[in-house]
């Protein structure tokens, strides 16, 4: 094994073809579990999902994203996993008794405490991927994404096909993704782990307790049509929204996945030009613009046949549904391009407040729009939420900089 560094375009054509593999594994678990369950076992897992994801979002803290902008090397690795261990134990505390409370039938509780098993799991691979981020080598992190991705698609696929189960597919997938665990992420990620005693967790602690409540808030933001489908609609319908919305993961992974490779770089360049970074920030930003027109215009011209291309031709008249989609995406992805910004300017506490505007501002959308318009209501609602985020997201930025 070599320690020796990617140059930054070789990154993020590692890293966007690993997220896009994984990202279309998730989209092909919800086509799975349509296909071979139904549309209403669709449904379940995205509730699950939308249950699970804030609680694991507090507790993950973000610590990929400030191992990654550690330049100065504040912390070591054993500060970050100590951290990391104590915070998913607090997070399965919490959860379970939500997880009890929130399910109405076994089905539902079995499904949720895989989701979550699988999520803890992946939050474990994730303090390896920081490490390796850090140093430049997100081709072995793209390796365990494609592994964990294709893999999991087809254990999850076979354990659905025989089982007719979804809690039995789920804890499956979650099996596979403990082997991806000990077997590559953690041999290949030892190389760039100096052995240090963990002696500045608390500090750390208090250094990404706001960027954990801000993932948190955030998630729970964009969870929060799911919540408002599952309480007037039914299964079948939170499926129909998980099949659409997640059409969107594919785009917004591509935008994520060059955002952690440039992290980094952003950094670096921040401590030499102000002006260099928000230039590289603005490039950013301006391929978010075009790929989201882009998309709009894929969804004018050919939304209907593309829906029925993958979901069939009950799903096809669903073309407005897929403009909002496309729509909530390019506001959604010019956000993320500033909310990175935000990250390397380590501009930490500013996140949590955005997430808190955006939760608000969620709420009150899906109060007016969910009940009347149902899902397309709830995707207007994704759309207001990324217009939102891009506006204040850019101002704190702005703030950000000019004060440094």
């Amino acid at each position: 094994m070599t320690s020796r560094t990617l140059n930054l375009r070789s990154n993020m054509l590692w890293n966007t073809f690993g997220m896009i593999c994984y990202a279309a594994s998730q989209w092909l678990i919800l086509k799975a579990l349509e296909a071979i369950l139904n549309l209403s076992a669709a449904g379940q897992y995205t509730v699950a999902l939308a249950v699970v994801s804030p609680i694991l979002m507090f507790t993950n803290l973000q610590l990929r994203s400030v191992q990654a902008v550690d330049v100065e090397n504040n912390w070591a690795f054993a500060d970050f996993r100590k951290l990391r261990l104590q915070s998913l134990g607090f997070a399965t505390i919490v959860a379970l008794p939500i997880l009890l409370m929130v399910s109405s039938t076994a089905t539902y509780l079995l499904t949720t405490l895989a989701v979550l098993l699988a999520k803890i799991i992946e939050s474990l691979s994730d303090l390896f991927y920081g490490v390796l981020q850090k140093n430049e080598r997100l081709d072995i992190v793209a390796k365990s994404m494609i592994l964990r991705g294709v893999g999991g698609i087809l254990i999850l696929a076979l354990s659905l096909y025989y089982s007719r189960s979804l809690p039995v597919g789920l804890f499956a997938l979650a099996a596979w993704w403990v082997v991806v665990l000990f077997l590559w992420d953690r041999r290949q990620a030892k190389q760039f782990i100096a052995e240090a005693k963990s002696e500045k967790s608390r500090e750390l602690l208090k250094n990404t307790i706001a960027l954990g409540g801000s993932k948190s808030v955030g998630a729970l933001a964009v969870n929060i049509p799911v919540y408002f489908l599952e309480f007037y609609y039914s299964d079948d319908v939170v499926g129909v929204y998980g099949l659409l919305f997640y059409l969107a993961i594919g785009v917004t992974t591509i935008f994520n996945a060059i955002g952690q490779a440039l992290s980094p770089r952003l950094a670096a360049t921040l401590v030499e030009s102000k002006s260099g970074f928000l230039r590289s920030v603005y490039k950013f930003a301006l391929f978010a613009i075009v790929t989201g027109l882009l998309a709009i215009a894929f969804s004018i011209v050919v939304g209907g046949p593309f829906l029925e291309l993958l979901y069939g031709a009950n799903l096809r008249p669903y073309t407005q549904e897929l403009l909002w989609v496309c729509i909530g995406l390019g506001v959604a992805n010019l956000a993320t391009t500033g909310n990175y910004g935000l990250l390397a300017a380590k501009a930490f506490n500013s996140q949590l407040f955005i997430y808190l505007l955006l939760c608000a501002v969620t709420t009150a959308s899906c109060v007016l729009l969910v009940p009347r318009y149902e899902v397309i209501g709830a995707l207007q609602v994704i759309a207001i939420n990324g217009v939102v985020h891009t506006i204040v997201g850019f101002g704190l930025l702005h703030r950000r900089v000019s004060n440094l």
